[in-house]
């Protein structure tokens, strides 16, 4: 293998490992069970570029994909890289009106799908693919490092679009200092179920091409029968996988996947948090499986490490700082309950996004010298663990006092009786707020349950975290990834 230069874009990398190991099998597609080596993988790409010259796609230009976990995406992806092009991934079941309101707000010239096929500038994404050429693409070498390569949209509590733009710097360093944690090498074959239209997910494929590993696409964790079966005939030895996914495989086939606690060398989560419990279930299960689990945000992805077996003593925490990432609280006060410095998580590093789409000063978005603030509030313990108390716009002020609902989460969750959780903060004249929890429970008399909960709370945390209202419901609301809508909780209590 050849030294990672970090100076190179990704499509550069994956052009050397076509060039030098050009059978080794790049991508697998199970639902057409397509097996693509990294010399066709290159072509694919070349051949895409050309397509897109022909659609009028030039350096700078947005390109909106439909994404989705299939080989298409990939290479269209890759090949807007390679023009110097950005790359504006979304989900396949993205709505035509917001993807007219994306059109509007990138100018892209050309948006690709999967769904349907439409006067310009929309066509099948299918097209990049079936595109024939043999000629060389030579723009590659144009492109600068700090060129933008991704623009990734994300919704806030008000639903309106907020573009995160990442370069090739950018993304090549988020993947080499994932890949040097989680220890993945060029053998691995790694199955990929996230969807590719979020940050996890496509981080996941640009760390495996990184590597010159194999990626296995497959959509959703819906098919578990399937999932398994794709274990045993590709001999899959890494995974990536959100914990509410994993809490349905474990679920629905208990300790199961335990049967290939040998044969996987590295799972990765993140996303959404997890129970110490979870945690140090999960790391039973799979005693031989190195099992990292991340905190980031789409702006600075993968910027904390946590493993469960190296770190079963700190497993209440999000981990220490990912290879070359600096972490560091600001706007600092203590706590005198846990004797630490709480305050703004304040993250530095390459991988640090270039800015939010259209917001050049970046005067508001703490952005400064690849250091982002993140609205996350949390502490460094003393052996530089860091814990996470919660967003800044979701903690509860009771009476003065800041509440995580997360900390209050991970406590009701092990009542007897208690399905699922999640707690917000409601006004209260005298208080100012108060912790409301909303339980799922398959428990019939819910009145009894509610009394059940409150003493269990009362034993185990301090009075002003101690819920003042149980409300009973169905769903927790959330988002794709797992993490719960709170915002829509405020508005049933």
């Amino acid at each position: 293998m050849y030294k990672l230069n970090k100076t190179q874009k990704l499509v550069d990398i994956i052009f050397n490992y076509a060039d030098k190991q050009g059978d080794k099998i790049a991508i697998i597609d199970h639902l057409t069970h397509r097996k693509i080596s990294y010399s066709t993988l290159k072509h694919f790409i070349l051949a895409g570029c050309e397509y897109l010259q022909r659609c009028s796609v030039g350096k700078g230009n947005c390109v909106i994909i439909s994404a989705s976990n299939t080989l298409e995406f990939v290479v269209a992806y890759l090949s807007v890289h390679c023009i110097g092009a950005i790359a504006v991934p979304i989900d396949s079941s993205t709505s035509q009106e917001r993807i007219e309101l994306l059109k509007d707000i990138t100018d892209a010239p050309l948006i690709l799908t999967g769904n349907y096929k439409s006067s310009k500038p929309y066509c099948m994404i299918s097209e990049i693919i079936e595109n024939e050429s043999d000629s060389e693409y030579n723009n590659i070498n144009k492109i600068d490092i700090d060129d933008a390569a991704d623009l990734l949209f994300t919704s806030g509590v008000t639903g309106d679009p907020k573009g995160v733009i990442l370069t090739h710097r950018n993304v090549i360093s988020a993947a080499s200092n994932i890949n040097e944690f989680t220890r993945i090498n060029e053998s691995d074959i790694e199955l990929l179920a996230l969807p590719l239209c979020h940050s996890f997910g496509l981080g996941r494929m640009r760390c495996v091409l990184m590597k010159g590993a194999t990626l296995v696409l497959f959509n959703g964790f819906a098919q578990l029968k399937k999932i398994f079966n794709i274990f045993d005939e590709y001999s899959i030895t890494g995974f990536s996988l959100v914990p509410a996914a994993w809490r349905t495989i474990y679920r629905m086939t208990g300790d199961y996947i335990r049967k290939y606690s040998l044969q996987l060398n590295y799972v990765e989560l993140g996303s959404a948090p997890m129970t110490t419990a979870e945690k140090q279930c999960l790391a039973e299960i799979l005693p031989e499986t190195r099992i990292c689990m991340h905190y980031g945000l789409t702006e600075a992805s993968r910027s904390t490490f946590l493993e469960f077996h190296d770190d079963m003593k700190h497993l209440g925490s999000v981990g220490r700082e990912s290879p070359n990432v600096n972490v560091s609280i600001v706007n600092k006060s203590i706590n005198h309950e846990t004797g630490y410095e709480e305050g703004e998580i304040k993250i530095c590093g390459d991988h640090v996004m270039a800015g939010y789409f259209r917001n050049v000063l970046l005067s508001s978005n703490g952005l400064e010298n690849n250091c982002f603030s993140t609205g996350d509030y949390g502490y460094l313990d003393e052996d530089g663990y860091l814990y996470l108390i919660g967003r800044e716009k979701e903690l509860i002020n009771v009476g003065g006092r800041k509440v995580s609902p997360v900390e209050v989460e991970n406590i009701l969750i092990q009542a007897a009786g208690v399905d699922e959780v999640a707690c917000v903060g409601h006004a209260d004249e005298i208080l100012g707020e108060v912790v409301v929890a909303f339980v799922v429970s398959s428990y019939g008399n819910k009145s009894e349950l509610e009394k059940r909960i409150i003493q269990y709370a009362k034993s185990k945390m301090e009075y002003y975290k101690v819920p003042s209202s149980i409300m009973f419901t169905d769903s927790i609301p959330k988002t794709e990834s797992g993490k719960v809508t709170r915002n829509l909780l405020k508005g049933m209590v």
